[in-house]
């Protein structure tokens, strides 16, 4: 959950959240306002998990591309307005 251009936007994994611990929501949307900084935790399985995550979504995506497809790389231009990037994402 955070923020874009003065929107509340929120992800699947939010919508879950909510589902299961109201609180969990409470203190998210805390941190959306910038009322508290979200806790950070270092875990060594979750970077295991996050690396092999992203080296099998690079792989996948160079496939797709070997295959001809067209990939919109929004990876750069977080600053963009979210309206932009959606766009960008649909054409």
């Amino acid at each position: 959950m955070h923020r874009r251009d003065g929107k509340l936007i929120v992800s699947a994994t939010d919508l879950v959240g909510f589902l299961e611990c109201g609180h969990l929501s409470a203190l998210d949307m805390a941190v959306a306002n910038g009322e508290l900084d979200k806790p950070f935790f270092k875990d060594a399985t979750l970077d295991l998990i996050r690396d092999r995550g992203g080296r099998h979504e690079g792989r996948y995506i160079e496939q797709l591309r070997a295959d001809g497809r067209v990939i919109t790389d929004l990876s750069t231009g977080r600053d963009l307005p979210y309206q932009e990037r959606a766009e960008q994402t649909i054409a």
